[in-house]
């Protein structure tokens, strides 16, 4: 099993692409830190993973606060020893809002969740995986790091193309101490975030096969693997890339 006793956090993994990650992660042997706010699912996520054999423990965690994130890196270590090998940033928020009705808190929530708090656990998590010259950080961009969303989310667009420059600028740093940074940027995925936003028929209908030229709307475990890859040895001469995981959606959005 590829991640045998290692150990990985996986922040926002209560739900969505996260979940899935930590599902996929155990299976192949891994420890799982579910770092959530929302403890209640994050505990549930927990006793799912126990009931299948998994490793994991719940772990609420606040990405906006400094001392929080410290709190997660203390009880990671506390449960599961000194050594971090994988962290996979996922947690983040996509506030929909006209440009004339944005307000500043929604702004600041967003960049604080999507990118700050994504920076500061990852120089947390790093200054450990320096020490023992071995490291994966996986940072989740979007294809709306490439163009605009669909309905208007500026906060959110501007934040998943900084996660990019942020990608780059940690690979560069951290390469030396042998630790590899990259992202995923995925394009619309089946999720709770997603459903709350646009409704349960948003997946359906003819704008899917125009849009993607796989023609369909990928599944969190798309991104599951795409993530284990990237943090596995078949990747290990990867640092500082963003894989696109969006079905061909830019490609389809240049030609119309």
């Amino acid at each position: 099993m590829e991640f045998t006793k290692k150990v990985a956090i996986i922040t926002g993994s209560a739900q969505g692409i996260g979940k899935e990650m930590a599902s996929s992660f155990f299976k192949e042997g891994a420890k799982v830190v579910i770092a959530d706010l929302n403890l209640e699912k994050a505990e549930e996520t927990v006793k799912e993973i126990k009931q299948q054999g998994g490793t994991a423990v719940a772990i609420k965690t606040d990405i906006t606060d400094m001392d929080s994130i410290k709190n997660l890196v203390k009880e990671t270590q506390k449960c599961f020893g000194k050594k971090i090998d994988i962290l996979a940033n996922v947690a983040g928020v996509c506030i929909q809002e006209d440009i004339f009705e944005s307000t500043e808190k929604s702004w600041d929530l967003t960049m604080n969740i999507n990118l700050k708090g994504m920076f500061f656990l990852s120089k947390e998590v790093a200054k450990i995986m320096a020490k023992y010259k071995q490291g994966k950080i996986i940072n989740i961009s979007s294809t709306s790091g490439y163009i605009t969303s669909t309905r208007c989310s500026m906060a959110y667009d501007v934040s998943k193309a900084a996660v990019r420059m942020l990608t780059t600028g940690l690979a560069e740093f951290l390469g030396p101490y042998n630790i590899n940074v990259n992202a995923i940027a995925p394009a619309t995925t089946k999720t709770q975030m997603i459903t709350d936003l646009f409704g349960d028929d948003y997946f359906k209908g003819e704008w899917v096969r125009t849009s993607y030229p796989l023609g369909r709307i990928a599944d969190p475990i798309d991104m599951a693997d795409a993530v284990k890859f990237l943090c596995s040895e078949d990747a290990k001469d990867i640092n500082g890339h963003t894989l696109l995981v969006d079905g061909g959606c830019l490609l389809a959005y240049r030609r119309k």
